[in-house]
């Protein structure tokens, strides 16, 4: 460290224009004699990047490859303007010397400058330093200007040499186009070529990250999305990728199929890997050893021996063992002019590694960075952008790009690993090739012309004259009705709310609750009209015969009652049970029950109902997961706090779980050992509360102190609640034609939990919904784009089903649902009914039964209210 000291000394007094200040230096422990900077500050940063080229220190310190490394990670502490105001007045500043100091430190800032603009190009795609540095220096009217031809350092730097396209041998197939066909799958493209088309996409994403994206921690920031939006983008197009190989893969209907699909996948890893694009490789290899496809062990034994050792190798390559060892060897050999694509997920855990382990200021200070850390940011950094632009000589194959664009992509996990359970326990059978798309749900389901011969065999042809009225509004409905001939308008209070043209029926709702039904509207025949009348009780008969005859009816039902929800002008929302009532914060409850602040309202009285009990106000209700007994999982529900009761319910579509727990059956309450759950015991189990929505202590005090004063006033035990007390009417008529317990347990393996922030969208107007959605706590807001302001609907039921319409019928939201509050919501997958129905054929008539009634009870409802 003396002989550091003596070259300040040396240029301190022989250049005494120059103001040194004292960066921290250690010995460079690879190299003898030599020294490498160990952190300073920004002011001393600043004074280094100018080091004069006769300045004693640089033959003890390695100027070149600090400088490489400022110019890769400078933006981490200074912006380019900046940068460029600082060496501008530099330069401006210096002062005439006798020996020529100013002379060599003039160059060395013309150097830096040009050094500067080089490495730009050098490593991104959009360079704003050469352009910023021209209009600096003319605005400000100064002598600063550079010859760039003189140093011959335009595009190129000493520090790095910029890639340019290679002539291989590798890139001079000709282009493999496909057949020309309306509807492409998969198996129609060449994998060669797709993954080639993979590479020019994953490219163009790579070409625009710049590097500025990846300092400072921008790439796990919560604002990602904003401070690294091109990272994100590559990011989210590799998972996408993963999800779509193995959509392709799930989506065939048997394992022959399958097994072609990883055959071809396979070879598009060969591929890949021979145009060195490590980040789709690894995408594609992560699909296919993801527990989803190995789970289909049908498949893999009709996958060749040659293809799984060709997949073993490539694996082994790409292995993460030794942190990717193999990985950055092979990265290390190739040439910085051969178009390759790193692995992102490697670049981000490096930068993740160096972001946590390594502080940026030195111990007790807040000014000395640390260079270590900058030094090595800008290494990984460098290894990932060096290869920049890539330019593949590839030819666009739009067909390849527009499919795996357009193409269907499942990506929760979860329920892609559900699928492949079904698919390996039962198969589809043989098939020509018939991809397994969403949109089977709305264009295969529904009546064949056959199913409306059987059903209209026992019908009647009534024929109608111009404004007849064919169902009086407030007439008891007792058949289903089909358009043959004409138009029928439908009228409420003497105004048109809608029309149903030939093919069309009315009437449904009393075949869906197998009853007369009172009619809310007024038919009228618009021109001379035919129907087809069918009595409700032959529909019935005749779907009782064949289930697959009812599973195609109901359907139709359901989408013809969310076609005349639609139609509905009015948007009135049905009074549900209204939350806010008992959502409400307590105070500090009193030791005495009857001191609690609670109102008797209506919405007691439907709780007690569905419980089962009487007489009960609710004190609290509250969101939770709700354990009993030895059970490993808990449920997802709402915990109803009344007088003499502790009740749980918790809906997911048909499958209900009701707990009722007289408080006298108590015999302890108490908190967990963190403070963030709540134990209940009672004379016959446990309760585990935990995952609150409100603030736990408050609501182990109300149950405290209300079982404390039961347990001080009560003379005798509280009845256990009676269950005959509730008897839903039409679930009870019609029991076996809606879902089931394992119905809905099958159901729901397709089915994901979301939780969504304040003022939050879960459906937005003008999107496609391809989802079932049920609040689960919370509360929503319906409005339209039209008027912002203007609250259409509030949905502050935990039971509430969105969505229903647009899924039904494969539409566009014609309203938003925004959230008032952190709000839970299950949402099935329409994706994966697709698969269960077709797997499951018997359980399509319950299910759509389901759906229709609630769309009956809904359009009943809401045409009473207009």
């Amino acid at each position: 460290m003396d002989r550091i000291r003596h070259s300040y000394d040396d240029l301190e007094s022989s250049e005494a224009e120059y103001d040194v200040t004292w960066p921290r230096f250690s010995e460079y422990e690879e190299s003898n004699n030599s020294i490498e900077l160990e952190s300073c500050t920004k002011e001393q940063l600043l004074n280094l990047l100018i080091t004069p080229e006769n300045s004693p220190l640089l033959a003890i310190w390695d100027y070149t490859s600090f400088l490489m490394n400022f110019l890769i990670v400078y933006e981490s502490f200074f912006s380019t303007e900046e940068l460029m105001h600082h060496l501008v007045n530099k330069y401006n500043d210096v002062v005439p010397t006798i020996d020529g100091y100013d002379i060599r430190l003039r160059n060395t800032l013309k150097k830096l400058v040009v050094e500067w603009i080089s490495v730009e190009k050098a490593i991104e795609t959009k360079t704003t330093v050469e352009k910023l540095f021209v209009d600096y220096t003319k605005n400000n009217h100064n002598t600063f200007s550079i010859d760039f031809e003189k140093y011959e350092l335009r595009g190129k730097s000493k520090l790095y040499v910029a890639t340019e396209p290679v002539d291989s041998d590798v890139f001079e197939t000709e282009t493999i186009e496909p057949p020309q066909k309306k509807n492409y799958v998969v198996l129609d493209f060449n994998p060669v070529e797709v993954a080639r088309q993979l590479s020019l996409c994953e490219a163009s994403l790579y070409n625009k990250i710049p590097r500025i994206e990846m300092l400072n921690g921008k790439i796990f920031s919560k604002n990602k999305e904003l401070l690294a939006p091109n990272f994100v983008a590559m990011v989210e197009h590799s998972n996408r990728i993963c999800s779509w190989i193995k959509t392709e893969i799930l989506r065939l209907p048997n394992p022959k199929l399958r097994s072609e699909a990883v055959v071809f996948f396979i070879n598009v890893i060969v591929g890949l890997e021979q145009y060195r694009n490590f980040n789709s490789l690894v995408s594609a290899l992560s699909a296919l050893h993801s527990s989803t496809i190995t789970k289909l062990k049908k498949t893999w034994e009709l996958v060749p021996k040659k293809e799984k050792e060709i997949l073993d190798y490539i694996t082994d390559l790409m292995s993460s063992s030794h942190h990717y060892k193999c990985y950055r060897q092979m990265l290390s050999n190739v040439a910085d002019e051969y178009p390759t694509i790193p692995l992102l997920s490697l670049v981000a855990s490096d930068i993740f590694g160096i972001e946590e382990n390594i502080p940026t200021y030195e111990e007790n200070t807040t000014d000395y960075l640390k260079w270590r850390k900058t030094r090595l940011m800008a290494k990984v950094i460098l290894n990932f952008k060096r290869f920049t632009p890539v330019n593949y000589p590839f030819k666009e194959v739009l067909p390849i790009q527009n499919y795996i664009a357009n193409c269907e992509s499942w990506q929760n996990d979860n329920i892609a690993y559900e699928l492949a359970s079904l698919l390996e326990g039962e198969e589809l059978g043989d098939k020509e090739l018939d991809y397994l798309n969403t949109d089977d749900l709305w264009e295969k389901y529904g009546p064949l012309d056959r199913d409306w011969s059987v059903v209209l065999a026992g019908s009647r042809t009534v024929t109608f004259e111009k404004g007849s009225i064919i169902i009086d509004e407030g007439a008891s409905i007792s058949h289903v009705y089909r358009v043959n001939v004409g138009r029928v308008s439908i009228t409420r209070n003497g105004e048109k709310v809608g029309t149903i043209t030939e093919g069309q029926i009315f009437g449904e709702t009393t075949f869906i609750f197998h009853r007369k039904v009172e009619s809310p509207d007024r038919f009228i025949a618009e021109t001379d009209v035919e129907v087809q009348q069918i009595p409700e009780e032959f529909i019935a008969h005749m779907c009782k015969e064949k289930p697959e005859l009812e599973a195609r009816f109901q359907i139709e039902f359901a989408r013809t009652l969310a076609k005349q929800l639609r139609m509905i002008s009015a948007f009135r929302m049905v009074p549900k049970l209204q939350l806010g009532n008992i959502m409400e914060e307590n105070t500090a409850p009193n030791k005495d029950v009857n001191h609690f602040n609670v109102d008797v309202s209506t919405s007691d009285k439907k709780l007690c109902k569905r419980f089962g009990i009487e007489n009960e106000v609710v004190l609290q209700a509250f969101s939770c997961d709700w354990k009993k007994g030895n059970k490993s999982q808990g449920i997802d529900g709402v915990v109803y706090v009344f007088q003499n009761y502790i009740c749980f319910y918790s809906s997911s579509f048909g499958l209900q779980t009701k707990d009722v727990i007289p408080f006298t059956s108590v015999t302890d309450i108490t908190q967990g050992k963190k403070d963030v759950d709540i134990n209940i015991t009672t004379t016959q189990t446990s309760i585990n509360c935990s995952n609150f929505q409100k603030k736990m202590s408050q609501i182990y005090e109300l149950l405290r102190s209300v079982w404390v004063a039961k347990a001080q006033n009560s003379d005798k035990p509280i009845a256990s609640p009676d269950p005959a007390i509730e008897k839903p009417k039409l679930m009870e008529k019609k029991k076996l034609a809606i879902p089931n317990h394992e119905d809905w347990s099958l159901i729901l393996k397709g089915s994901v939990m979301l939780t969504f922030p304040e003022n939050h969208y879960i459906i937005k107007e003008g999107e496609r919904v391809c989802r079932l959605y049920q609040i689960q706590s919370g509360s929503c807001k319906v409005v339209q784009r039209q008027q912002p302001d203007q609250v259409l609907a509030t949905i502050n039921s935990e039971d509430k089903i969105l969505g229903e319409r647009c899924f039904l019928d494969g539409g566009k939201a014609t309203a938003s649902v925004i959230t008032t509050q952190p709000t839970k919501v299950i949402a099935i997958e329409a994706y994966f009914l697709n698969f269960l129905l077709q797997i499951k054929p018997d359980l399509v008539g319950r299910f759509f039964h389901y759906v229709s009634t609630l769309l009956a009870r809904g359009y009943l409802k809401k045409r009473f209210l207009i």
